[in-house]
């Protein structure tokens, strides 16, 4: 499998990818005007985004220091299961990277429903990476998908699992306060969106507005279609 390879420092193919686009991320991050830069993975695709956003790092110690907000958004994530291997080392130092970064908001969005993530899990303890004091990533999100599927949708949804796993980057049929297109595409900044999207999902269905005009630039890594 190539991300056990890749997790425990064999080279793959992954390696060009992450290379180039962390320093995609650099180059946007130094040239743009945006307000936010968002490196988004979803299952799989959150082993390499948190590649390339560690790879990023350490080309420009400076990013998220200065310029945009730099984000990391993993969702419905199966690094643990990468991870975990007393092997993948190099997976876990991308992971203390990341858990000890005060400029980087990593937000890892977890769900009970879906059986192909790790809800309830820390991403960085559990998988045996201890920073102590330092640490101040990821915040979790632990997603209700049954608020985002009317009920007379939810029963067939709940039995389809790959349908379920794949909800994280789909709309749902009624408002919720997690909403993937609100959470990339709004007017707010993604870890607020994620630490205060309660009040702000109601704010926005009473109002439709937030007040806000923010721009940003993603970069998203997907799971196999």
């Amino acid at each position: 499998m190539i991300l056990r390879r890749f997790a425990r420092g064999r080279p793959t193919w992954l390696d060009q990818v992450i290379e180039a686009g962390a320093r995609r991320l650099v180059a946007v991050a130094r040239a743009s005007e945006v307000d936010e830069l968002a490196v988004i993975g979803h299952s799989a695709g959150s082993v390499i985004a948190s590649a390339l956003m560690a790879r990023a790092l350490e080309l420009d110690p400076e990013l998220g220091r200065r310029g945009p907000r730099l984000v990391l958004l993993t969702l419905g994530s199966v690094m643990p299961a990468v991870a975990l291997h007393p092997a993948a080392r190099r997976m876990r130092e991308i992971v203390r990277r990341l858990a000890i970064e005060p400029t980087l908001a990593w937000i890892d969005c977890q769900s009970r429903k879906d059986v192909m993530n790790f809800p309830d899990f820390d991403p960085v303890e559990g998988i045996g990476v201890h920073v102590g004091p330092q640490r101040c990533n990821p915040l979790i999100w632990l997603v209700r998908f049954k608020e985002m599927i009317s009920p007379e949708q939810y029963r067939a949804f709940t039995w389809n699992l790959f349908r379920v796993h794949y909800q994280y980057i789909r709309a749902g049929d009624r408002p919720a306060p997690y909403d993937y297109v609100l959470l990339v595409g709004g007017p707010v900044a993604i870890a607020e969106w994620a630490r205060r999207h309660q009040e702000l999902t109601l704010a926005f269905i009473q109002n439709g507005i937030f007040g806000g005009d923010g721009s940003r630039h993603e970069i998203i890594v997907g799971a196999d279609p």
